[in-house]
């Protein structure tokens, strides 16, 4: 009894303890969140803008760049064409019904090229509502361009041919694709103007080398009028008052042809050049905020590369700091609202908090998370079978009816990856059988947890790509007294193709399945897939 009654003393004490201790602690926090708030108002300010003009500009730089995306996803599959093509011989007929349905599919963009480090060229584009083609061999007819003019997809309605002194392999779009060093991801050029449109774009390529000539490279690559994608950032609400805008690498604004200076120009405008000011002055950077005061009034500007990888050119935003004043003052009373109910709940909070876990001190002594924590969520994943967002294996590498590891085995669960990737997401779990009995990881012989993770993220470096872990979650979980590997997976923001031998696959996930598409579906999928999202 009295070994208790000292326990139930000591426990008293350590409650009063706890109680005291938590009421002080929040006091303390809340009166450092009001001494901040009175002390660093104009800094909280500052910040706010700088968080609401990030937004606004990540905003207009990602209406900008999902603009472009289909470019960059046209182009990719262009290439992998391409790489799977007899290319010796440029067959016009055969391109032309190859490029056209990507020209007739997206109005943005102006033409097609095929070029090689031979100097040929093919170039399919747009003219007046038809169709024309324009072939160059700058080493066997050097000066010389031959042009055909098709007024449907049946063949060419006349041919001619042009003196011009053009070689492809001259041209920005050739050059930033094959220089040296480059790896295989699309490149866009800084603007330029277009030989035959005679106007300033931009151009998307990417390059590859011919598997069966060494040293013979090849680039597709694909013209967009800058025209249309200033028309569309022009079109993006930044604000009630704001202003998108494009610029070069130069810091120079990039209008559409024709645009005649104009005699008056409004504050807004104005803003603009000051902005271009700043970013070029601000080389170490140029993705920060800043504010800048015309007259009376404060604007603040912000900006984005359209490209990350090339920073060819950029999207900028200049908003008046008067748009975002209401949002100013809301978040201004939010934060005196917090502190005042800091201050309020405090010791109520406190006080609950202390009741509870002293009530439970002996429990919260005891509450380690089992190594099977996780161990209900999978049966409760189990019960519910196989479906579009859930899929099963038994092993990851050791085939059970041949007695063996097998390969297949591990292309079998990355096609689960990969479908999942391209699809909505879903769960896999490694040990556990179609029928939903538990196997268990046993069969697969690693040495621990550590090897079987490795060996997971391994073999989806491999054939899938390392850029891809970002979207899977692995982890193993007891059940029982086997253990299965759960994988979470997100759908992934770009396609993801599964690697066998010199193969490149694309899965999608159908109900309990996945399914496998041909190259002519994948282009029409993605298209489905970025439209519903």
């Amino acid at each position: 009894m009295r070994f208790n009654s000292g326990k139930g003393r000591r426990a008293g004490e350590l409650q009063r303890k706890l109680h005291i201790s938590l009421i002080l602690l929040l006091l303390l926090v809340t009166g450092v969140i009001v001494a901040t708030a009175l002390a660093k108002a104009t800094r909280v300010r500052h910040e706010v803008f700088s968080a609401l003009i990030s937004q606004t500009t990540e905003r207009a730089g990602a209406a900008v760049r999902d603009y472009l995306a289909p470019v960059d996803s046209s182009l990719r599959l262009l290439r992998r064409w391409g790489m799977s093509a007899d290319l010796q011989k440029f067959d016009e007929r055969e391109l032309a019904g190859r490029f056209i349905p990507v020209l007739e599919e997206f109005s943005r963009l102006s033409g097609v090229i095929l070029a090689d480090d031979t100097g040929r060229e093919v170039f399919v584009y747009r003219h007046e509502e038809k169709w024309r083609i324009r072939t160059v061999d700058a080493e066997q007819r050097p000066g010389i361009v031959e042009r055909q003019q098709w007024d449907d997809p049946s063949g060419p309605a006349r041919q001619w041919s042009e003196q011009l002194d053009y070689d492809p392999r001259t041209r920005p779009w050739f050059e930033s694709a094959t220089a040296p060093g480059q790896d295989e991801t699309v490149h866009w050029t800084a603007p330029y103007t277009f030989v035959t449109a005679k106007q300033p774009g931009v151009t998307a390529a990417a390059a590859w080398r011919a598997a069966g000539e060494p040293g013979k490279t090849f680039v597709v690559a694909l013209d967009v009028l800058l025209r249309q994608v200033i028309e569309h950032t022009a079109s993006i609400a930044v604000s009630e008052h704001g202003k998108a805008f494009l610029f070069d690498s130069q810091g120079q604004p990039i209008e559409s042809p024709g645009t005649a200076p104009r005699a008056q120009v409004s504050t807004m405008e104005a803003a603009i050049p000051q902005a271009l000011e700043v970013w070029r002055d601000s080389p170490e950077q140029r993705t920060q905020v800043a504010p800048i005061k015309i007259g009376a009034r404060t604007y603040w500007t912000g900006f984005q590369p359209v490209s990350a990888r090339d920073e060819a050119f950029w999207v900028g935003v200049v908003v008046p700091a008067a748009d975002f004043q209401a949002e100013i003052q809301s978040r201004q009373y939010w934060l005196w609202g917090v502190a005042g109910a800091s201050l309020l709940i405090g010791g109520l909070l406190a006080t609950l908090i202390a009741r509870y876990y002293g009530g439970h001190l002996k429990t919260l002594e005891r509450r380690q998370a089992p190594r099977g924590a996780n161990e209900e969520e999978v049966r409760a994943l189990i019960a519910q079978g196989e479906s579009a967002h859930l899929e099963f294996k038994s092993t990851m590498r050791f085939n059970l009816k041949a007695d063996r590891p097998g390969k297949e085995i591990e292309l079998a669960w990355l096609k689960g990856i990969a479908a999942f990737l391209n699809a909505e997401g879903g769960v896999l779990l490694i040990g556990v059988a179609d029928d939903g009995a538990i196997v268990g990881l046993g069969h697969d012989d690693f040495a621990s947890d550590d090897k079987c993770l490795l060996h997971f993220n391994n073999l989806v470096g491999q054939h899938i790509g390392q850029e891809f872990a970002r979207y899977l979650s692995p982890r193993i979980v007891t059940v029982g007294s086997e253990k299965v590997l759960l994988v979470e997976c997100e759908p992934a923001g770009e396609p993801a193709f599964l690697k066998n031998r010199e193969k490149e696959e694309f899965y999608v996930r159908t109900g309990p399945r996945n399914a496998k598409l041909p190259v002519s579906k994948v282009l029409k999928y993605l298209q489905t897939r970025q439209t519903a999202g």
